[in-house]
């Protein structure tokens, strides 16, 4: 490469100076994260949904931030919600493995792992509870991952129940028929490479949050949760 200094143009009176040291800057691309890509409010086909869940969201990485509790307890919540919607994914790609006479053993392990899923994301509701104990600060305020988190918990959502699921329990939806799910043997190994992908992101996101936790414990005083404030009921009129 030139010297930088040789890339200076000249210019004219009546047009601006051009820099070309910042032009070539502006050609090299940008080493950013793609950008969200949440669910539409809308009710698509699994084969979208499977799709969406496989673009999911990578590991996050630095030291914990005053606000890295919130987020920890955030990521642990949305771990179990995406393990409990694996299981039910699991158990209804194993009832469709069953209508499609696929082999016997393919059959069983879905079910083994069903119930591998189901002791998983209890584990993570029990570290949910214990995250509301303890604080690193004051903030709330969510990270860029815990963000795209939430993006992964509606994917999975949405692919195994109908309808523009939510995790609010007035939004619940009813779980996916098998035949709605995986209408082909094909189809059956897409929803099962969704959801591995799906567990594999939760398993290396908590796994960084478990990292940063550690040297947390070993820099930082790890403090108990201020109370919530208590609600006032309204008076009836």
């Amino acid at each position: 490469m030139a010297h930088p200094h040789g890339f200076r143009a000249r210019r004219r009176p009546d047009q601006p100076g051009l820099d070309l040291n910042k032009l070539l800057l502006h050609t090299i691309p940008a080493n950013l994260p793609p950008p969200r890509q949440p669910p539409a409010d809308k009710d698509v086909s699994a084969a979208e949904l499977c799709a969406g869940a496989t673009a999911s969201p990578a590991g996050q990485s630095g030291w914990p931030s005053p606000s890295a509790a919130a987020c920890w307890r955030h990521n642990a919540l949305a771990a179990a919600i995406i393990g409990h919607n694996s299981e039910l994914l699991l158990r209804t790609v194993a009832d469709r493995s069953r209508q499609l006479a696929l082999a016997d053993h393919h059959q069983e392990a879905l079910h083994h792992s069903a119930d591998a899923m189901r002791m998983a994301w209890q584990s993570w509701q029990t570290v949910t509870h214990a995250w509301d104990l303890l604080t690193t600060g004051t903030s709330r305020r969510l990270s860029l991952i815990a963000a795209e988190l939430d993006d992964l918990v509606l994917w999975i959502g949405r692919l195994a129940r109908t309808g523009t699921w939510t995790p609010a329990h007035a939004n619940a939806g009813r779980p996916r028929t098998p035949a709605d799910l995986a209408r082909t043997p094909d189809d059956v190994a897409i929803v099962l490479v969704a959801v591995g992908r799906a567990i594999d992101t939760v398993t290396q996101i908590t796994r960084q949050d478990m990292q940063s936790a550690d040297q947390a414990a070993a820099g930082l005083d790890l403090l108990p949760s201020p109370p919530a404030p208590r609600k006032r009921r309204p008076r009836p009129r």
